[in-house]
């Protein structure tokens, strides 16, 4: 869950000061979008090393051979090669796959259900799972869209400066 809160918390971060401009990764502008920001390739690097520990962990530790546990591992996998695609095709790639990773904020309340239990009953488990779906749909419904036109309307600007 650790790794949720902090993911979520730097594509917030990413989303507000990318460019000083706020939702800068998604008002499709081309200087902020194609220009090199560090703090950006430094958050994928963070994001690749919890994919990496944690496919490791699924690999040696747990070994799960259920469906579950092969989705998980075919998740991190697909992960670490998309951010991987992300770090060499530069351009506006890392700013998009950051802006993304805010769908990270859904699983912390995905993780306190598993907390809490499934079958759990009550106020608390209750404001969670309308929490859930809120932030599930907000961030992966709705703004999962804005990215992918971001993403498609700057993939199609020319080169920046210097750049082939």
């Amino acid at each position: 869950m650790t790794h949720h809160v902090i993911q979520g918390y730097i594509a917030v971060i990413n989303l507000y000061s990318l460019c000083d401009k706020s939702l800068g990764s998604i008002r499709c502008d081309k200087d902020c979008l194609l220009t090199y920001r560090p703090y950006v390739s430094h958050s994928i690097m963070f994001s690749q090393a919890f994919f990496l520990v944690d496919l490791f962990a699924l690999l040696f530790v747990f070994t799960s051979n259920t469906k579950l546990g092969r989705q998980s591992l075919i998740h991190h996998g697909l992960c670490i090669l998309v951010y991987i695609i992300c770090l060499l095709g530069g351009r506006h790639l890392p700013a998009t796959s950051q802006s993304v990773m805010l769908c990270e904020v859904s699983n912390v309340f995905l993780c306190i259900r598993d907390f809490l239990g499934k079958k759990a009953t009550g106020v608390a488990p209750q404001v969670n799972v309308g929490l859930f779906f809120i932030s599930f749909t907000v961030f992966r419904m709705v703004f999962f869209p804005a990215v992918l036109n971001a993403h498609f309307n700057t993939y199609w600007y020319p080169p920046a400066e210097g750049e082939k």
